[in-house]
């Protein structure tokens, strides 16, 4: 099984660097981004629940692409000066630092719709049905009231925050975390769903998983953020350190049940739960799990 998924997902870096050529600059921006140390953690989902589920591997792939396609249009924008004005990503400079803020703007611009593209365009294998599908779950989880959504609530978090804290509770971070970071969990494991041609009731029990996975990733997120600064605004710092911990493990508890419930207790997904606590602990680890050294 992990030497198949290490397959899968060298595959899938092969088939990503032939999306784009470097033909321009907003090109070479969109390339850097693409490729600029991800851990593919979500295709990495829609690849291997599919093949849990012995879905169709080439349905899954066109999906997994267009997923990191969006994913990373997501964040070139998010670090833009006016939203988190972020210098650094993965220890590498951001998109609009290295090609400007205008090209930054455009290389998201380019992967959001290329994400579409590659579902809709000739090279795609998904039936009529399934591509109407997949581009609506995508503009759900991505849109207005989705992802785009969790960003402007983090934003005026962020403003609350700057002011002493007042006015956030736990439940508007929760949301915002649902919104911003587990929807596309969720569409991950929708997006498996769809190769693997489950009905609908199948598909709403994945996409509980990957929703519930996205919590979890989030709060370990927060977790590290805190303990490497004891001054960062996050849940931690409004709900608790032992407290976020115990929603934590309570979300990891979860998590296990499911993968044993409705995955089989797949063997690679239940190691990354037990062994990874951690956002960043999973994201060092994540390679060796999935058989690529």
């Amino acid at each position: 099984m992990q030497n198949l998924i290490s397959q899968e997902m060298l595959l899938f870096e092969e088939q990503l660097s032939k999306v784009f050529s470097p033909t321009s600059r907003l090109h070479e921006a969109v390339i850097y981004s693409l490729f600029a140390g991800g851990k593919r953690i979500r295709p990495f989902f829609t690849l291997h629940v599919s093949n849990i589920l012995s879905g169709d591997s080439r349905k899954s792939l066109t999906l997994a692409i267009a997923l990191e396609l969006l994913h990373t249009y997501s964040l070139i924008h998010d670090d833009l000066p006016a939203l988190d004005n972020d210098n650094l990503r993965r220890g590498l400079p951001t998109c609009h630092v290295l090609f400007g803020e205008d090209v930054a703007i455009l290389a998201g611009d380019a992967l959001l719709n290329s994400a579409f593209a590659h579902i809709l365009g000739p090279q795609s294998c998904l039936s009529d049905g399934e591509k109407v599908l997949a581009c609506s779950l995508m503009s759900h989880y991505a849109g207005i009231d989705g992802m785009l959504l969790g960003q402007e609530m983090d934003m005026n978090l962020m403003r609350f925050f700057s002011n002493g804290n007042g006015g956030v509770n736990v439940d508007q971070i929760l949301l915002m975390h649902k919104l911003k970071t587990s929807g596309l969990f969720e569409l991950s494991f929708a997006f498996a769903a769809i190769a693997a041609n489950l009905d609908e009731e199948k598909s709403m029990e994945l996409k509980k998983i990957g929703s519930t996975m996205g919590d979890f990733y989030q709060l370990a997120d927060d977790v590290d953020d805190y303990a490497e600064d004891k001054e960062m605004n996050n849940i931690v710092s409004v709900l608790g350190l032992d407290p976020t911990i115990n929603l934590l493990e309570q979300k990891r508890t979860e998590l296990i049940k499911m993968n044993k419930s409705i995955l089989s207790s797949d063997p690679i997904i239940h190691s990354i739960l037990s062994n990874y606590g951690l956002r960043r602990s999973l994201d060092q680890n994540f390679d060796k799990d999935i058989g690529i050294e």
